[in-house]
């Protein structure tokens, strides 16, 4: 720390702003907290010091990263969900100010994505089409990232599994994804040879290897049966 010599004493002090504590210092402060599995605390911190921060965009990031972590705490489903929509909307936020930052993009995934999961069906689909757009947009910025891969690969499982009725409720809100197996298949298959991430892959390739086709969709079929094959493979037998 900087010291300067005083015009009255003589004597050396400390300046003010060495004193007072920095951003950056406080940012350590809130992940001792996450780490301790403080969050609530760690998020009553970071909006403490919300009107002193320049980087607006890396604060809301932090701010959804934490309420996120959260909502995965949270027992009750109501306060789970608040804390889901508090943490989207910081995302969102975040997202509006660098619309070009991949780690915004992913918080703004999984929390839109988790949203989605604690949904109603309208607002299920609504959420899923959300997601889907901004996980397209992360991809094209970092197209061999793994955990956007794994998004992508899961989401894609999903819309290709769409029950009938929510089809059509999808269809009456908007257009489907064009999604099938074969493309969350090759999610899946990129995230298997790009990450050592095993159990998470034969997680997903368990799902794809148990879905059914109709004798029509020979694609389909070939690629549950390419999902079964490679959960044979004896990195997937420990």
């Amino acid at each position: 720390m900087s010291r300067y010599i005083c015009p009255l004493c003589s004597n050396p002090h400390l300046r003010l702003s060495d004193m007072s504590p920095t951003i950056e210092s406080i940012y350590r402060e809130v992940d001792d907290l996450v780490d301790d599995c403080n969050c609530q605390e760690a998020y009553k911190k970071l909006v403490s010091m919300c009107d002193f921060v320049n980087d607006k965009a890396e604060w809301h990031r932090k701010c959804a990263e934490v309420c996120y972590m959260v909502s995965n705490m949270e027992e009750k489903d109501q306060e789970r969900v608040e804390w889901l929509k508090t943490g989207r909307q910081h995302a969102l936020d975040a997202h509006e100010l660098n619309p070009v930052s991949v780690p915004i993009l992913k918080i703004l995934c999984s929390t839109t994505g988790r949203l989605a999961e604690e949904s109603g069906i309208r607002e299920k689909i609504s959420l899923g089409f959300e997601f889907k757009t901004y996980l397209d947009r992360a991809v094209a910025l970092d197209p061999l990232s793994f955990e956007l891969l794994h998004m992508r690969g899961r989401f894609q499982y999903q819309v290709a599994n769409l029950s009938f009725f929510e089809r059509l409720a999808a269809r009456a809100i908007g257009t489907l994804p064009p999604t099938s197996l074969d493309s969350a298949l090759t999610d899946l298959l990129e995230l298997r040879f790009s990450s050592c991430d095993y159990i998470t892959a034969k997680k997903w390739l368990a799902q794809a290897a148990s879905a059914s086709c109709d004798e029509d969709e020979p694609v389909e079929r070939e690629h549950i049966e390419a999902a079964r094959e490679l959960l044979l493979s004896r990195v997937y037998q420990k």
